[in-house]
């Protein structure tokens, strides 16, 4: 696996990403799925 490639994807779909994660995290915290 080439690593370089994978975090310059993960770094350019970054600011797409956060926000679901946000979420999800919101919702682990308030114990609610």
């Amino acid at each position: 696996i080439n690593y370089r490639i994978v975090w310059e994807v993960a770094h350019r779909d970054l600011p797409q990403i956060l926000p679901q994660l946000e979420v999800i995290l919101q919702q682990l915290a308030n114990g609610g799925y």
